[in-house]
């Protein structure tokens, strides 16, 4: 990879001799400039890079939340499965004693209206 051109050395140091500064002087204030951009300035591999590093810790993170999730949808997965058994079973119950007063209200609706036909026949 070539190295990025931060600014043009040559028109600088030209500008600045150009302003009365003596040639070696402008020399090393450009270099000087150049070095300090260099330093401070990214390149394109290391915006890549830290792209890469960045991918690779968000991918850890999806992967562990991933997991949390699936753990906690098998958690609610196994409540909901007990509280549907449970209300299943209560709406049996239920039903079982409704059935049962059902039929004992009808026995004794009948006993009722065989003794008003035996006082009343």
């Amino acid at each position: 990879m070539t190295a990025q051109v931060l600014f043009d050395t040559a028109r600088f140091r030209d500008r600045l001799t150009s302003s009365g500064m003596p040639e070696a002087q402008a020399r090393a204030v450009t270099e000087g400039f150049e070095e300090a951009l260099r330093d401070a300035t990214a390149t394109k591999s290391d915006v890549e890079r830290q792209g890469n590093r960045l991918d690779a810790k968000i991918d850890g993170v999806e992967q562990r939340l991933d997991a949390r999730i699936d753990a906690v949808e098998a958690r609610l997965g196994a409540r909901i499965d007990l509280l549907d058994e449970s209300v299943g079973r209560r709406i049996a119950e239920a039903i079982g004693t409704q059935s049962r007063w059902i039929i004992a209200s009808m026995f004794g609706g009948l006993g009722l209206l065989f003794a008003a036909l035996k006082l009343f026949p």
